[in-house]
């Protein structure tokens, strides 16, 4: 029974110790293509813990936007052209994130006294 644990500790090289305090920095040798693989998981994990840790983003069309403003479209045109307003456009289409729309009231808020 001594030979084996003895045999089991020399067969660890003492990692076994080592692995109990996990507060110690470990070297673990991988190949190169599985390095490639890790690091390619956690920049996918990075990008799905970004995405949940913030509300679903919510996009609005012009008239939808300038709804939940209480705008008329003509006065979301000029805020658009007066650069006051985050947007995007392809061809005639124009959207607006929810949150761009919460950060031009935001900005434009006046505070009370």
């Amino acid at each position: 029974m001594f030979n084996n644990s003895q045999d089991n500790r020399n067969s660890n090289n003492g990692l076994e110790d080592f692995s109990k305090n996990v507060n110690s920095p470990r070297i673990v040798l991988v190949p190169e293509e599985m390095l490639g693989l890790f690091e390619n998981k956690i920049s996918e994990l990075t990008g799905l813990v970004a995405r949940l840790s913030r509300p679903e983003e919510v996009v609005f069309d012009n008239e939808e936007a300038a709804k939940f403003l209480k705008v008329s479209t003509r006065t979301l045109q000029k805020y658009r052209e007066r650069h006051l307003l985050t947007y995007s456009q392809h061809d005639r289409m124009i959207w607006y994130r929810k949150s761009d729309l919460l950060d031009f009231l935001k900005r434009h808020q006046i505070q009370g006294r």
